[in-house]
């Protein structure tokens, strides 16, 4: 499904069972957090920082699900205000088919690490803009599925696939200002 999105991706995760479609998010989760812990025992840093990556490592898991919920109501949501009917069941299962694109990020930052240890600090460096095909191909993915799924036109389904993540990015974004807010008044 990551490399042909579009031949009967809708039509194939309607058949396809939620319980799989979350099996595959957390063990995509799982995966990414051990490859995250490995890449934070390679990456030469201080003690204090490789604490912080092994607590991000263990929340991954939780992340990939949460990504996964929202995503699929939002998607969802757009489609529906796009003119489409809701087929947020099978939505739900071919979004989950993505996800293991994301584990290339770590992969990635993995690789990063050892050319990092290694002393290679600027191929390192250049290595991670690898990320930045990343997702675009996770992007094209979910565009695909989208109109499969939905039977919207390309930029309209580009627009819902990118909307869950323009949701959650405005969230933080808000959060941060009330919290900078909070820390200013001397409340936080």
């Amino acid at each position: 499904m990551a490399t042909h999105p579009q031949r009967g991706y809708g039509d194939w995760a309607a058949t396809r069972s939620r319980g799989l479609a979350a099996a595959i998010v957390v063990v995509t989760g799982l995966l990414a957090g051990g490859v995250s812990a490995a890449a934070t025992l390679v990456e030469p840093v201080a003690a204090a920082d490789r604490a912080s990556g092994y607590a991000f490592s263990a929340i991954l898991p939780v992340f990939f699900v949460a990504f996964w919920a929202i995503d699929a109501a939002i998607v969802d949501a757009v489609a529906q205000l796009m003119g489409a009917t809701t087929r947020l069941r099978t939505w739900t299962v071919a979004s989950a088919h993505a996800i293991p694109i994301l584990l290339v990020f770590e992969l990635v930052r993995l690789m990063q690490a050892a050319l990092d240890q290694a002393g290679a600090v600027d191929v390192s460096t250049g290595f991670g803009f690898v990320e930045f095909a990343v997702i675009g191909w996770f992007v094209w993915v979910l565009s695909c599925g989208v109109r499969a799924v939905y039977g919207l036109p390309a930029f309209n389904a580009v627009s819902a696939a990118l909307a869950p993540p323009a949701v959650m990015m405005t969230v933080l974004l808000v959060l941060l200002i009330v919290a900078a807010a909070l820390h200013v008044t001397g409340v936080g």
